[in-house]
């Protein structure tokens, strides 16, 4: 009777045992499971986690660490996906990397704040199917274009530019589509396509777009109208003296430019002229830069009747277009260019004379 009691009290004490055993185990396994530490000193994170969502792990390295996490509305949808991760003594960045590829999320770190973001969806080109059309783009030397832009006209989505060759293929809804060719410097060109499989297309060079330009901070301008200040003279201002020296002439016309005659010497009387002054220090090149049809060129070597256009850069700026050369201002000259019709002649006779305004009083040996 006393072995049965004992055993009864035995076997209660055991009941007992297992029913404490099993009430410290289960929370004890659940944090072994899912896990953070982070190591201050070092920055290391260790986390254990299975089955849990993004956006617990998330919070909890973020009321636990240093760093700061920052989303936008539609990356919380995709915070709810239940992940499983396991690093030991990582940064926070291969912590983030082993996270999100399993999401697809993005991150960016700046200092202690995280910004998480959903990568942006390149836009899916519309694939056509339906009428395929070949062809080449040459210009009018038949010389093959690289890069010209071809697109339907209706549809911009649906687009093909030209290799190496000149040689393009499209694939269009129907055989009465319309295509669009677009070129820089050339002229815009659209063609019908009228059952045609085979499209070769001439495009023709735009002469109002090949002038000279210069590319700058906020666009492509001529070189002219980069600088500050620009003054246009006429021609037929600069024919009014009877001198034959284009510097001669140039003297009072212009504001701002200075010219000095130190002789009167027929064949010698050219003037030294200066823009708004002097602005470099050396012996040589303090004159302004001359361009004739854009190759430098002496001033008096040209004929006033020659000219087409006259124009005067002042400022300093023209130096950001021209270089140091441009620093002492620059004189842009265009001649005349020939036209078709009929052969005309002009002739035009000047003469004048120069005498001396005051002749000096000579001492003679007497004296």
């Amino acid at each position: 009777m006393v072995k049965k009691s004992i055993f009864l009290h035995l076997k209660k004490r055991l009941k007992l045992f297992c029913i404490i055993n099993v009430f410290f185990m289960i929370p004890f396994s659940s944090f072994g499971a899912n896990s953070i530490s982070w190591n201050s000193e070092e920055d290391l994170f260790s986390v254990q986690y299975e089955n849990a969502t993004v956006k617990d792990i998330l919070d909890y390295i973020e009321k636990h660490s240093k760093y700061i996490f920052i989303y936008s509305e539609n990356v919380k949808k995709n915070l709810n996906n239940k992940v499983s991760i396991s690093v030991s003594n990582k940064k926070i960045d291969a912590v983030l990397n082993e996270l999100f590829s399993k999401t697809g999320l993005n991150y960016k770190m700046s200092g202690r704040q995280i910004t998480i973001s959903v990568p942006e969806q390149a836009p899916a080109i519309k694939q056509v199917r339906g009428f395929k059309i070949v062809g080449n783009v040459t210009d009018e030397k038949g010389e093959p274009l690289i890069g010209v832009s071809i697109f339907m006209k209706k549809d911009s989505t649906v687009n093909a530019i030209t290799d190496m060759n000149g040689a393009y293929s499209i694939a269009v809804p129907d055989k009465y589509a319309e295509l669009s060719f677009r070129y820089i410097g050339f002229v815009p060109k659209d063609e019908k396509v009228n059952n045609r499989r085979v499209l070769n297309v001439i495009m023709v060079e735009d002469v109002g777009q090949l002038d000279e330009v210069v590319v700058v901070a906020y666009g492509a301008q001529k070189k002219e109208s980069v600088v500050g200040s620009i003054t246009t003279v006429e021609p037929a201002k600069l024919n009014v003296s009877t001198s034959r020296s284009l510097s001669n002439n140039l003297a009072g016309t212009v504001t701002g430019v200075i010219g000095v005659q130190r002789s009167g010497e027929p064949g010698y009387d050219n003037s030294s002229f200066w823009i708004r002054g002097i602005s470099t220090f050396q012996d040589v090149g303090k004159d302004p830069l001359v361009l004739v049809d854009g190759i430098e060129r002496s001033l008096n070597n040209i004929d006033v009747e020659e000219i087409e256009s006259f124009s005067v850069l002042k400022d300093a700026a023209a130096s950001a277009v021209y270089g140091v050369r441009g620093a002492n201002g620059v004189i842009l000259i265009n001649t005349k260019r020939g036209h078709v019709g009929k052969p005309r002649v002009v002739v035009k006779s000047e003469f004048a004379f120069t005498q001396p305004i005051k002749l000096p009083s000579y001492i003679g040996a007497a004296d």
